[in-house]
């Protein structure tokens, strides 16, 4: 992020606010600028250029918000540097969920095994043997599950039990109406899976909300792992820390990032934008013979391949790296039951790579984008401080800021131009990527995290404000996410 500083400079009369919102396969260009690509100015004042803000200097401001019946205040003490993307414009992205139907399965299965051979390997599909492997499966992996959910799986397999086949094989597939799928790709087993589920039952769930996941992963990691390890007991692997060198693959980190791009792109997922990438670590009951590495954290493991992780985003933006639900620590603290599940803004995709190629991928909420409006105007920092003012002091309730005492000041020390998701009211599972105006207390940043090597991680966002930047309408954190 680019980081300007500026004090607001004076106060703009009337503002008419509108409700910006997505809006299925929505056919409008919020774009002001000229044909050959010159930044103009709108009579409302709004520029397309990021440059408007770089001299902008920090945002210092007290504001006194009336709070409780007695007539109790809070004062909202406003020291905000200003952070806008790296970007010389921004645009809206029009996006919907992924559809996991039938021609949607058939088109992912296609792209990563071809013309083999594909088999069912959903449950009421499986023999006995493939059930009693499954349900071995559950019980060594149950602590991704809750106690409720095991209990239900391993019900399945045993129901399915009563009427399964004896013999060995699978079932070739003739339509793609079922989730879980197993196929050969290069003499190894893989599944694939399509998956969606809410985190409702999650006893330690964060929040509330709906997730996709497409996963693509080895039957038996044995058959894919590198040839040293092949006979070690309890072997898994899994992305290391930023710190751990001696990289025993073949491939080079370029090499082996291009691997996972083209990966990506053979299935037409919308994962655009690079976001880091990790050693991939190898643990296991390893011979004497076997090199090994010391992590640290981790221990002795052998440290070969990455893993990469892209993200969806805009113009290289990425949209994850602003945060995602649990980075909004009011919604934990504030968000109600009876409020609506919204789908995760987790849009990343994991992408393992060794000597063999991809070796494993599980894209998480995928997204389809409908459309794009480019060079969008948006309005002067005046009229967004103007906005955020009222907000504060007349609907700080309706804020659901996190506060213990009534007297107490809430510092705010974070302004963030930022994209941030909107939800079309009249079409479910569409929305837009709008630039967005984030004020509030931060605790860090993706960025810092990179500066210092360590392990990136979400932005912790505190007491937050959001406001359009396009049409200067105020965004309820609490209903979109």
């Amino acid at each position: 992020m680019k980081k300007y500083r500026g004090i607001c400079a004076g106060i703009f009369g009337c503002i008419c606010i509108g409700l910006f919102m997505g809006c299925e396969n929505k056919n409008v260009n919020y774009s002001i600028d000229s044909e050959n690509g010159d930044t103009q100015t709108a009579d409302d004042g709004k520029k397309s250029s990021l440059e408007q803000f770089a001299d902008a200097k920090p945002w210092e401001k007290e504001v006194e918000a009336g709070v409780g019946k007695q007539g109790d205040k809070v004062v909202v003490s406003i020291d905000a540097e200003i952070s806008v993307p790296d970007v010389e414009q921004m645009s809206v992205a029009e996006v919907k969920e992924a559809e996991f139907d039938a021609a949607y399965k058939e088109k992912i299965a296609g792209s990563i095994f071809g013309d083999e051979e594909l088999y069912y390997n959903d449950i009421p599909h499986l023999s006995k043997k493939a059930l009693e492997e499954r349900s071995s499966f559950y019980e060594q992996v149950g602590n991704t599950h809750s106690a409720e959910q095991l209990e239900e799986l391993l019900a399945e397999c045993e129901n399915a039990m009563e009427t399964a086949r004896d013999t060995d094989d699978y079932i070739p597939v003739d339509g793609y109406t079922v989730n879980e799928y197993i196929g050969t790709l290069r003499g190894s087993a893989y599944e694939l899976s399509f998956t969606e589920r809410t985190n409702e039952r999650d006893a330690d769930a964060f929040i509330h909300h709906r997730t996709k996941e497409i996963a693509f992963v080895p039957k038996d990691v044995h058959e894919i792992c590198p040839k040293e390890l092949s006979a070690s007991e309890y072997l898994h692997c899994f992305p290391g820390t930023r710190s751990v060198s001696g990289n025993q693959c073949e491939l080079t980190e370029e090499q082996a990032k291009e691997e996972a791009w083209n990966f990506i792109d053979k299935l037409g997922l919308e994962y655009p934008v690079f976001a880091y990438s990790r050693p991939l670590l190898w643990s296991g009951n390893f011979g004497n013979d076997v090199p090994t590495t010391w992590t640290g954290y981790y221990g002795d493991m052998v440290v070969n391949g990455y893993v990469f992780f892209y993200d969806f985003g805009i113009d290289d933006v990425s949209v994850v790296g602003y945060g995602i639900e649990k980075g909004y620590s009011n919604l934990y603290l504030k968000k109600k039951d009876s409020e609506p599940m919204r789908y995760s803004l987790e849009a990343r995709i994991q992408i393992y790579v060794t000597d063999e190629g991809v070796i494993q991928m599980n894209a998480y909420n995928p997204l389809e984008t409908t459309g794009v409006s480019a060079n969008v105007g948006l309005l002067p920092l005046d009229t967004i401080y103007e906005i955020m003012e009222e907000q504060l002091t007349d609907h700080l309730a309706k804020l659901r800021f996190a506060y213990t005492n009534f007297n107490e000041e809430i510092p705010l020390d974070k302004m963030e131009l930022i994209y941030f998701r909107v939800r079309d009211e009249a079409n479910p599972g569409y929305y837009s990527y709008v630039p967005t105006w984030r004020l509030g207390e931060l605790a860090g940043t993706v960025e810092t995290q990179r500066e210092q090597e360590e392990e990136p991680f979400y932005p912790m966002v505190k007491n937050t404000v959001l406001i359009n930047a396009i049409d200067g309408s105020p965004i309820d954190l609490f209903d979109e996410v």
